[in-house]
């Protein structure tokens, strides 16, 4: 009798366990086990990210080299502009004292790269193109050569005498007037548009030799200038 019960017990206790290893464990071997989901992704989708990737890092590398540049030169010119020192008493024509002054200089422009952000350029590169947005060139400093400066003799009335000895500060303000008046050439319509030409070739002439030397020579280089605030509220 002792022995049947001891058999029984044995019995239902082995039925438990296989019955909760039957209920319980796929739950518990399924969670462990469990592989989650993949989407498989397209090959043209990795081309795409692979392309932009690309197109980023390429653009981040010029616009870096680019910068380096800080204010490229982009045209020089040389000016010539006289300035008469009048030193006549009154309108009497028998107090006239005057001079005539010719100067010459060399006058730079400069387009300042520092600023450009990879924003500016745009590459398509199944074009494949390339098209660099830049600051318009300025007027960066005008220096009048001292050598090159010739004076003319001086006109005089018939009660007038000497000649015109200019003080140093009379110096600096005939310097200032040419100055100014060679800025306002450098600024008309004619000088300034060969300076936009010129800065243009010049730009197109530095990113080309940055692409060679980074291996990319497939691509048109295309030089546009940025637009400026007045500009953009001109009416149409």
């Amino acid at each position: 009798m002792r022995k049947r019960t001891t058999l029984l017990i044995i019995f239902c206790i082995s039925a438990g366990f296989f019955a909760a290893v039957y209920l319980i464990g796929p739950r518990f071997l399924g969670a462990r086990k469990q592989i989650p989901t993949l989407i498989p992704m397209a090959v043209n989708q990795l081309a795409d990210i692979d392309r932009a990737m690309q197109k980023l890092i390429l653009e981040e590398v010029l616009v870096k080299e680019i910068k380096q540049k800080q204010e490229l030169i982009t045209m020089e010119v040389e000016l010539t502009e006289e300035i008469v020192w009048d030193d006549t008493w009154g309108q009497v024509e028998l107090f006239k004292k005057s001079q005539k002054v010719h100067f010459t200089a060399k006058g730079l422009y400069v387009t300042d790269l520092h600023l450009l952000q990879p924003e500016h350029i745009q590459v398509d590169r199944d074009m494949p193109t390339m098209t660099l947005y830049i600051p318009r060139p300025y007027v960066k400093t005008i220096t009048i050569e001292e050598e090159k400066t010739k004076f003319e003799a001086v006109q005089k009335g018939w009660l007038r005498f000497g000649e015109i000895k200019l003080t140093p500060s009379q110096q600096q303000i005939m310097a200032q007037q040419v100055k100014s008046k060679m800025t306002e050439k450098m600024q008309g319509n004619s000088m300034y548009e060969d300076a936009l030409k010129n800065t243009k070739r010049s730009v197109q002439s530095l990113l080309e030799t940055i692409l060679q030397g980074q291996g990319t020579h497939a691509y048109e280089v295309h030089i546009e200038f940025q637009k400026e605030v007045q500009d953009e509220e001109k009416p149409h």
